[in-house]
Formats: C-alpha cells, sequence, structure tokens
C-alpha cells in the first residue's frame, strides 16, 4: 500500500501521530496524538484539515 503525500491532510496525520476515524458517509474524525478531537465532519473538512496543518508547521 502506497503512504499518503506528506503535503496532504492524510499523509499530514500519518507522520505527526494524528488518528483519524471513519465513520458513516465519508465521515471522519481527527485526533491529535494525546487523543483530543480537533475535527468531526464529512468530506468538505478538507480545506480547514489543511489550513490546520500548515497553520501547525505539519507540512513538509
Amino acid at each position: 500500500m502506497n503512504k499518503p503525500d506528506r503535503n496532504s491532510p492524510n499523509g499530514c496525520w500519518a507522520a505527526h501521530g494524528y488518528r483519524v476515524e471513519r465513520y458513516g458517509n465519508k465521515r471522519r474524525r481527527v485526533y491529535t496524538p494525546n487523543g483530543e478531537l480537533i475535527f468531526d465532519h464529512g468530506a468538505a473538512g478538507y480545506e480547514a484539515e489543511m489550513e490546520y496543518c500548515e497553520r501547525n508547521g505539519l507540512l513538509e
């Protein structure tokens, strides 16, 4: 299986120990490494996730 691009939300989360929980129809929750829920949304959250990764220095 290919690793996700580090400059995508999935790659950003995987590279920094965040946990993604998928549920329902294209919905997901994203948790920080210490277990704090930071996102709970559907597919429309891509832009918000990218903004979070950029704002927190998680992109390459």
